[in-house]
């Protein structure tokens, strides 16, 4: 009976986990693995003596095109674009470093790129690649240097390299070559006539990117890494264009259906549009994670949020949801969610001269966590950047938690509608983001011994929201309440 029962249950698990692969593969979704066909990276800095390191890798058997976009955080506005090809197995690093007139970009990877020889010359040189506003003008030239130097970073997969392309596959293949030989048979595939210019030349793409990314910190001998969130079943189309080509985006995601998952299961929806699809795996009505400002270890906590389809909703002209507010005079479009922090024995936020729990205070004017499309929050006062705020609380140590379910200002709901007639709204905003915590102890017996790491913000599902019992409401504090108290 008892072998019986396991069988049995095996064989439930394993049907469920090939239905649970067949709903993956055919709508988007974030790859709890971080492997996929897209990777975002919600941050990178070359701010306050830190650089940024990056990392993509093929891990399957076979060449891929993949859209390389770095973006300044205000309102995403490229800063540096360029298609990376990648041979069976490879892996492409590249370092975005501070210069005087905002950062660069270099790397000493052979990795073929179009435009070519994106970050180097030659073999032994390395010619750093400027990141520049593309396709924008800002307003003054003061402001390019601070906001060219702190983003986000997305990285797509168009296709993969066809069999039939012998000459092209042995020209982004890297075996045997230490330098980046070979790689003018992109170019000449890019010229009129060329091989991609044939829809045969390459194929749907096939997933298996990773990627990472580490704030590095010479002077404080500090290091701290992330992995990229991954996307998977983005499209099931090849979309293979030059650089300053708006695909690929997420408006081009194909089907327009949605895999939302969480512990307690998932879900699968379908939306009006592409973009709508991919907003709703990033959907999170609240977002939360730990922090410390301890005195006694020197302790500092930075968090950094992105939105990683806002550009798409966003402009000085409209917001669709679950958006609400357009980019003002300011280049700020905020969405004015409310935050609340607990120390570690669950106490919240009270006021100095009151004698009760204060309610949630609202972001909007006190940090900018929705104001722009990346945000880098401060937990101790610090000199403000154009996406950098401070964020004061009452404890030291503890967690927050910023929720996204309205816009307090305008008391408007953050929804997202599928299409589905019995579906519920999906509420909140897409964001992803991770925590950093850097301990400066300075020198030990002769030896640096500063210490730092990171850990990604945990976000609640969108599609497990329950509606308060009739009369009754919901404040984090309280918890579940009669409305009239």
């Amino acid at each position: 009976m008892g072998n019986r029962v396991i069988v049995k249950s095996l064989s439930g698990v394993v049907l469920w986990a090939m239905l649970f692969a067949s709903q993956l593969s055919q709508a988007i979704h974030i790859n709890p693995n971080d492997s996929g066909q897209v990777l975002l990276f919600p941050a990178y800095t070359a701010a306050e003596g830190q650089s940024t390191l990056l990392t993509i890798v093929n891990s399957k058997d076979e060449s891929k095109a993949l859209r390389v976009r770095i973006m300044e955080g205000v309102n995403s506005k490229i800063v540096l674009e360029f298609n990376l090809y990648l041979a069976p197995y490879d892996h492409w690093s590249a370092l975005i470093a501070s210069t005087e007139d905002g950062a660069h970009l270099g790397t000493a990877d052979f990795s073929c790129t179009y435009p070519g020889n994106i970050g180097m010359q030659k073999l032994g040189s390395a010619q750093f690649t400027p990141l520049r506003f593309e396709h924008f003008a800002p307003a003054s030239d003061d402001q390019v240097p601070e906001r060219v130097r702190q983003g986000h970073i997305e990285v797509f997969e168009m296709g993969v390299i066809d069999s039939s392309q012998t000459e092209l596959l042995a020209g982004i293949s890297r075996k045997g070559k230490l330098s980046n030989a070979g790689c003018e048979t992109v170019a000449a595939a890019w010229q009129e006539g060329g091989a991609f210019f044939d829809e045969a030349s390459l194929s749907k793409p096939s997933g298996g990117l990773h990627g990472t990314a580490s704030f590095i910190h010479v002077a404080d001998g500090t290091n701290i890494s992330y992995n990229a969130t991954a996307v998977g079943a983005f499209t099931e189309r090849v979309i293979h264009t030059k650089p300053g080509h708006e695909s690929p985006s997420f408006v081009d995601t194909n089907p327009a259906t949605a895999t939302l998952h969480s512990n307690e299961g998932y879900l699968s929806l379908d939306f009006a549009s592409g973009l709508e699809a991919a907003s709703a795996i990033f959907m999170k009505p609240q977002l939360s994670g730990d922090y410390t400002i301890e005195n006694s270890v020197n302790a500092r906590t930075r968090w950094y949020l992105s939105y990683p389809t806002r550009r798409h909703h966003v402009s000085t002209t409209q917001a669709s949801a679950p958006f609400t507010q357009k980019i003002d005079a300011e280049l700020k479009a905020c969405e004015s969610p409310e935050y609340s922090h607990f120390n570690r024995e669950s106490q919240g936020v009270r006021e100095p001269a009151l004698d009760f729990i204060a309610r949630p205070k609202i972001l909007h004017d006190v940090i900018g966590a929705s104001c722009t499309n990346s945000s880098e929050l401060w937990f101790k006062n610090k000199k403000m950047g154009p996406v950098s705020s401070n964020i004061k609380v009452a404890h030291n140590n503890g967690h927050l938690v910023i929720d996204y379910k309205r816009n307090k200002e305008n008391e408007k709901k953050h929804i997202l509608k599928s299409t589905a007639p019995d579906a519920k709204p999906l509420v909140g905003l897409p964001v992803i983001g991770i925590s950093t915590h850097r301990y400066f102890n300075g020198s030990l017996n002769g030896l640096l011994a500063n210490y730092a790491g990171a850990m990604k913000l945990i976000g609640k599902p969108a599609f497990k929201e329950k509606d308060p019992e009739p009369g009754t409401c919901f404040d984090p504090f309280k918890g579940v309440y009669p409305c009239n108290d």
